[in-house]
């Protein structure tokens, strides 16, 4: 949930559908919480499970949101950019390495436009801490393998949370568990 800037709020996740999936979800409620809009969202995989773990409210107003999307084997990252308003999809990007991928917080780079994606990948042997940098040039975005923890530590690691510091570096908090 993150307060907008007109003084009501957002909150994001996912909720089941008819034919017992789940999608994306977006709900805004106005300053007195009535709801505003309720916006789902199936993207490309709309037959499997999505949901959102993190979302913002971008500068030009609009959300973006990042969570995960079944694609019928293994779990891809899913980035979703809402225009503002929070209706309508700017675009959509899905981040798979080939197995396991969890998108678990997104943050804004101040400067450049490009947000950073926070998360966790399996690479077949255990579970490690990534960072994307996401850019976008109009509608379509790329995103950018910036940080890969080493995959051969023994350990399973996950990526919780990061940001971009003041100094341009980068700071994640995780939770890691030796095997």
């Amino acid at each position: 949930v993150v307060q907008t800037k007109d003084g009501g709020y957002a909150v994001a996740g996912k909720k089941y559908t008819d034919n017992g999936l789940e999608e994306l979800v977006l709900f805004k409620f106005d300053s007195d919480m009535t709801l505003v809009s309720d916006t789902s969202y199936g993207g490309i995989y709309s037959t499997n499970n999505n949901e959102a773990n993190d979302m913002i409210q971008t500068e030009n107003g609009g959300y973006i949101l990042v969570g995960n999307t079944y694609n019928g084997s293994n779990y891809d990252v899913w980035i979703i950019k809402y225009n503002p308003g929070g209706v309508t999809v700017a675009w959509e990007d899905t981040i798979d390495t080939g197995y396991k991928d969890v998108g678990n917080s997104i943050w804004e780079n101040e400067g450049d436009g490009s947000f950073l994606v926070c998360g966790t990948v399996f690479d077949g042997n255990d579970y490690d801490i990534r960072l994307w940098k996401i850019t976008v040039d109009g509608t379509t975005p790329t995103h950018t393998a910036i940080y890969t923890e080493d995959p051969d530590n023994g350990t399973d690691d996950y990526g919780n949370y990061g940001q971009m510091t003041e100094d341009g570096g980068y700071v994640i908090v995780g939770s890691s568990f030796s095997r």
